[in-house]
């Protein structure tokens, strides 16, 4: 299969992590691991984030797919 797109050697085809997040509090959970303000009520949507370690300081970015408001899909190709 041929690469969809590539950037600085990432094959955007691939991710290099992609987590099902689920639960009454998986909203909450993932708000505090990104920068990305993440609002309740806006379903079947995608928000591009940086991941943050326990300090704050930038560890990955990613895509965050809002599924359900239970249930989401964090996209990482870094």
């Amino acid at each position: 299969m041929k690469p969809l797109r590539e950037i600085q050697g990432q094959r955007l085809d691939r991710p290099a992590a992609c987590l099902r997040i689920t639960g009454a509090d998986a909203l909450p959970f993932l708000q505090g691991q990104v920068t990305q303000e993440l609002r309740p009520g806006r379903a079947s949507s995608v928000a591009y984030c940086l991941l943050l370690n326990q300090k704050g300081k930038i560890e990955a970015d990613a895509f965050i797919l809002r599924m359900s408001e239970t249930e989401l899909w964090l996209v990482s190709y870094g």
